[in-house]
């Protein structure tokens, strides 16, 4: 089964980025800007053949 990709999200004027661990855990992120938050998403997305 595929890992979930992150998501992100705005809350509060800050950019928050989750991701759904195998172990079912969420692990979070905050950035300051919607650019960093897009960059660590696409950095942190699950790659074919991993998990």
């Amino acid at each position: 089964m595929p890992l979930p990709k992150p998501v992100v999200t705005k809350e509060n004027d800050v950019w928050v980025i989750r991701v759904e661990k195998p172990n079912g855990k969420v692990q979070e992120y905050r950035c300051a800007t919607e650019h960093q938050a897009k960059q660590l998403a696409l950095v942190l997305q699950p790659r074919e053949g991993t998990a």
